[in-house]
């Protein structure tokens, strides 16, 4: 190697040097600069992790806790303790459990009280069977009508069934003739329509 060569090399890496030297002394004057902001951004991103996993661990508790107290419900539901641990826990479960003894009791102010529930669900399962029980045409011609109901064809047969035994022939088989081809309760229709009182 010749001289020159040795020289073109040196230089280039003191020109090397002098760029990483250059580049360390911008990086510190703006750490300098900006050191609070950056220490800050980096404390609000780690305050953000940690409330995060302690709030995702909070409602893991919750949920849990709620999933207990439901489950012994399950299986007492006089257990005035757990329930008032469901309804802080989780309203909505607590209705559930509320639906499932009214509907197991037929208790029919009970399930007027649940077509209150925050759950729409649970209030239009309420609705449906308190008219049912109650078998109440008023009630029950007003849940079929309205949109999205769930047990809709059901109500639609139990107003023709009571129309039926108060005479009202006609009008019966107009609620059956209303009955979705799609809904389970169909084929009883059916039989209603033509082998039921014309």
């Amino acid at each position: 190697m010749s001289l020159k060569e040795e020289l073109a090399g040196v230089k280039e890496q003191l020109n090397a040097e002098e760029q990483f030297l250059e580049n360390a002394i911008i990086t510190e004057r703006f750490v300098k600069r900006y050191k609070n902001l950056i220490f800050g951004a980096i404390g609000a991103v780690i305050v953000v992790v940690i409330g995060g996993t302690l709030y995702q661990n909070q409602l893991q508790s919750k949920k849990e806790s709620a999933n207990e107290a439901f489950l012994v419900l399950q299986k007492d539901v006089t257990n005035t303790e757990k329930k008032a641990e469901l309804l802080a826990l989780n309203p909505k479960m607590y209705d559930l459990i509320l639906l499932q003894e009214a509907l197991k009791n037929s208790d029919v102010k009970a399930l007027g009280e649940l077509t209150n529930s925050s759950d729409s669900i649970i209030a239009d399962i309420a609705k449906y069977q308190k008219a049912s029980i109650d078998k109440n045409l008023g009630e029950l011609e007003s849940y079929a009508m309205t949109q999205n109901a769930l047990y809709k064809d059901y109500a639609l047969l139990n107003t023709a069934l009571l129309m039926m035994q108060k005479g009202d022939i006609d009008n019966a088989h107009q609620k059956l003739s209303v009955i979705s081809t799609t809904s389970p309760v169909y084929t009883v229709a059916q039989s209603y329509l033509h082998y039921g009182i014309k």
